[in-house]
């Protein structure tokens, strides 16, 4: 499992039933959770920023400018 899916505070789904996640211990690569009554789960937002810095080419072909 992805790390940015469980932290503490969680509520995470497991065959559809909610969990609250204590405890993350990286080390161990183990989480510690406990069945909670919450109608709701959490979910990570996953964002990237992508820019193009430096070229070291660049090649027009039919039109298209490629980097």
């Amino acid at each position: 499992m992805a790390f940015f899916q469980i932290h503490p505070g969680a509520i995470y789904l497991h065959q559809g039933k909610p969990y609250l996640i204590t405890e993350l211990d990286l080390t161990k690569c183990s989480a510690a959770a406990m069945p909670t009554s919450a109608n709701y789960y959490t979910q990570a937002k996953e964002t990237a920023d992508t820019r193009i810095v430096g070229t070291d080419k660049e090649k027009i072909c039919h039109g298209w400018r490629f980097v």
